[in-house]
This record gives structure tokens, C-alpha cells and sequence, in this order.
């Protein structure tokens, strides 16, 4: 009864940082990525009094992505950007396996840098960074668009392998962080929306 209390107090707290800055998070694993783009973004070419999209991903990848989740994401963000306009933006964050920033905000539309993002994650990233979710929500307020609808969509990855050694050291980064920020724990706790609502439902 206590954690499912404590469970409810985070999703409680989650919601409230949504709403002060009116970032909405979708949640979604990388198998149903593509549907998830079909059912929530309509085709907006032509349509000139659409809204405009302001889109971060944060996605869950492996210190080394497969060639089978790269051809996904790149399937998944081909469809978007056909879906898109120019002057909607997208962002590319990773975390777990790497943390960081791959790809600023940028035209949905602008597809080789999408891809050249999604093929040098490695490359593209900033080493320095240890825990992607909370860069990835600073980075979203950051770039609020008060003229957009502003939406972080959490690409979940089961199969997303971190090795050893970063395990070490994002432990040492998570006991030092909420000395700094108060909000860490909140933010990484919103990774786990997906299974904190299956545990209260269970």
C-alpha cells in the first residue's frame, strides 16, 4: 500500500511539471513507434491552418543501436517528416546506453540530418552527459514553443543494452545529481510511467 501511495505521489508530481510547462509526454515502445506516428500525427501538407508540432525524442537506445532498431527509427521518422512540415521542429535525445543530445531542433522535414543523427548516435552525442532523461526535459523546456504544441514522445527499448562500467558510473552520477537538481529523481521517474501504471492497475 505504501509504494503503491509513493507511486501515486510521483505520478501526481509528474503531471503537475507537465502542466506548469505545458509539455506533453507520450510514451511509446520502439516496435509500435510506427503506429504510434500513423494514429497521433496527421498528414498536414497542404494544410496551411494546422498546428505547429514542436518535437523532442527521447529515446532508449543501446551503447551500440542495432541495425534493426536504426532501421526502425529511421522508417518511424521517414513517415513523420512526409506527415510534417517545415516549419514544425524535432529533437533527438538519447539515454540509457548513451545519454545526450543527438540531434537539435531541426525541420521535421530536414530528413538527411534526421538520418545522419539516427546512423552516428555515437558520434553526435556529448560524452559528458550521464543521464539523457533529465537532459532531455531541460532541453524540451529550453526550447518551449509558445506557438507549438510542445510534446516529449519517450521511445521505449526493451532490448536496450548499457554495459557495465556506465552502470557504475551513472550510479555515482545519480547519488551526486539531486544535490544539484532537485527535480533528477521526478524526471528519471517519468521513464517509468508505463510501468508504474501497470503496477497500480495490477
Amino acid at each position: 500500500m505504501k509504494k503503491t501511495l509513493t507511486l501515486l505521489i510521483v505520478l501526481f508530481a509528474v503531471s503537475c511539471y507537465s502542466q506548469v510547462n505545458k509539455i506533453e509526454t507520450q510514451s511509446v515502445s520502439i516496435d509500435n513507434l510506427i503506429t504510434h506516428i500513423v494514429e497521433n500525427f496527421e498528414n498536414k501538407k497542404g494544410d496551411s491552418l494546422s498546428e505547429t508540432h514542436n518535437l523532442t525524442f527521447l529515446i532508449e537506445v543501446s551503447e551500440e543501436p542495432t541495425a534493426e532498431d536504426k532501421t526502425i527509427l529511421k522508417q518511424a521518422f521517414r513517415l513523420l517528416s512526409r506527415r510534417l512540415t517545415a516549419i514544425d521542429t524535432i529533437s533527438i535525445v538519447a539515454y540509457k546506453g548513451l545519454n545526450g543530445i543527438a540531434l537539435r531542433q531541426t525541420s521535421a522535414t530536414d530528413l538527411k540530418k534526421i538520418n545522419y543523427a539516427l546512423n552516428n548516435l555515437k558520434s553526435t552525442i556529448d560524452w559528458s552527459t550521464k543521464d539523457g532523461i533529465n537532459v532531455g526535459y531541460n532541453y524540451a523546456s529550453e526550447n518551449f514553443d509558445d506557438t507549438a504544441t510542445n510534446i516529449v514522445i519517450m521511445v521505449r527499448n526493451e532490448n536496450a543494452a548499457i554495459s557495465i562500467d556506465d552502470i557504475s558510473k551513472n550510479s555515482e552520477t545519480l547519488d551526486a545529481t539531486p544535490k544539484k537538481r532537485n527535480n533528477t529523481v521526478l524526471l528519471t521517474a517519468i521513464g517509468l510511467l508505463p510501468e508504474i501504471i501497470t503496477l497500480i492497475k495490477d
